[in-house]
């Protein structure tokens, strides 16, 4: 024991360890310390699941909002893909494969086909994207005998705005003549020309030989509005082997009234047949099907 005085009054202290000291000043601090670690675990173990179930719900409200404006993306981009098919569509000049008669390149596509009555009754359809077939036949009422042709067309892309043509026609005159013929067309469905020559064939008696004369024509078609066109169409028929220059013209032009399905071509034609000129009206309606 020790006796100290303190203000005047005798003041005894029983001596202590210092170690003793020390050692349970570390035992404090140890268990201060391990109950700031308990109560930071037992804290993040009760927040845990609420902080995990808003961070899942905050997922899955953006997955979901992010699934939204996908498909909302994709339905607009369906939709714009739509609009703008539905516009080709309708842009498309469904009479752009022929004149007045003769055709041009710019073909039927496959499954599409028309029917066109008036001076002539005509039926063409695409067999494929390239290749289309039409018959033609003449009205007794406009012509003194019947004439009837059948013709197949392939064409194909040549180059930029240029695409040829082969095809064969065939039409019963004594014997049976056919017409093959090579053609080019340049332009678009806004405004295109075509030209084409051949030789035709005449078969008769079991035999087969060119005929004197070489067919050409020159045609064009120039949109004048959405549904106004002008329309030309000119054949030539020049004579081989004769002493003299001998041509026979055909000259036609009119307009072609049209709507998505139908058009009606009303217009005009001049030609020779045997020195008289003859002039007379060229009309014609005609149904586009799908």
């Amino acid at each position: 024991m020790v006796d100290v005085k303190l203000k005047g009054k005798q003041v005894s202290f029983v001596p202590v360890n210092k170690k003793i000291v020390g050692f349970i000043a570390f035992i404090l601090k140890s268990f201060s310390f391990t109950l700031s670690i308990l109560l930071l675990v037992n804290s993040i173990v009760l927040v845990s699941p609420i902080y995990a179930e808003v961070y899942v719900k905050d997922a899955k409200a953006r997955k979901l909002a992010l699934l939204e404006e996908e498909t909302a993306k994709s339905k607009a981009t369906e939709a714009d893909k739509d609009q703008r098919e539905t516009q080709i569509t309708k842009s498309i000049d469904r009479n752009r494969s022929r004149y007045f008669v003769g055709p041009s390149n710019l073909s039927l596509k496959s499954g599409e086909s028309y029917f066109s009555q008036g001076v002539m009754s005509t039926y063409g359809r695409g067999l494929s994207d390239d290749l289309s077939l039409h018959l033609r036949f003449t009205s007794l009422v406009f012509f003194a005998y019947p004439i009837s042709v059948a013709s197949l067309q392939y064409s194909f892309d040549y180059a930029t705005d240029w695409r040829g043509g082969v095809g064969i026609a065939m039409m019963p005159w004594d014997g049976l003549i056919t017409y093959v013929y090579k053609s080019v067309t340049y332009g678009d469905e806004a405004a295109h020309v075509t030209l084409s020559i051949g030789q035709p064939l005449n078969s008769e008696d079991g035999t087969i030989q060119f005929t004197r004369f070489l067919v050409s024509s020159f045609s064009g078609n120039i949109k004048l509005s959405k549904s106004i066109h002008f329309i030309t169409e000119n054949w030539l028929l020049y004579m081989l082997n004769s002493q003299s220059l001998s041509v026979e013209l055909m000259h036609s032009l009119g307009f072609r009234f049209q709507g998505e399905q139908f058009a009606f071509d009303l217009g005009a034609f001049n030609t020779k047949d045997s020195g008289r000129i003859l002039d007379g009206p060229w009309f014609e309606f005609t149904w586009n099907f799908e």
